[in-house]
This record gives structure tokens, C-alpha cells and sequence, in this order.
């Protein structure tokens, strides 16, 4: 934060300017690949998380049916 003042005080700018354009180290081509790339690994991502919350809630469902007070009395007497 010092550094900063000190160029403030001195008017040395330390900003870059409104209108300043970086240019792209890689082209629109190579970045659309990338992007692609990403959606891709997220979709595959929601897919497992899909799957794994059906894997529980089948789990559950089979627990409940296992352990409920009527099942055992009906088939387990």
C-alpha cells in the first residue's frame, strides 16, 4: 500500500488504462477447444454426482424396507 502512494504522490499512473487491450496469447480457435474441454469434464462431473445421489437414495429405500417393523413381521417369523 506505501508503493502505491508514494506513485500517487509522485503522479506516476500504476493502473492500466480504460482502453487498454492485452493481446490473446492463444486464438479463438484454441480457446473454443479449451472451453469444450471444461464443459465437457463438468457435465461428466454432474453425471457422477447424478449417480451417486441416486445410489443413495436407492440405498435408503432398500434400508427402509429392510428394517421396517412390518417386513421383518412378514417375512421373517
Amino acid at each position: 500500500m506505501e508503493g502505491r502512494k508514494m506513485l500517487k504522490e509522485n503522479g506516476i499512473p500504476y493502473l492500466r488504462p480504460e482502453d487498454y487491450l492485452a493481446e490473446m496469447m492463444k486464438d479463438s480457435k484454441k480457446m473454443n477447444m479449451i472451453e469444450k474441454r471444461q464443459e465437457a469434464i463438468e457435465e461428466e462431473k454432474k453425471k457422477k454426482l447424478r449417480e451417486v445421489i441416486i445410489r443413495k437414495k436407492n440405498k435408503k429405500r432398500s434400508n427402509r424396507k429392510k428394517y421396517s417393523r412390518r417386513y421383518n413381521c412378514l417375512y421373517h417369523t
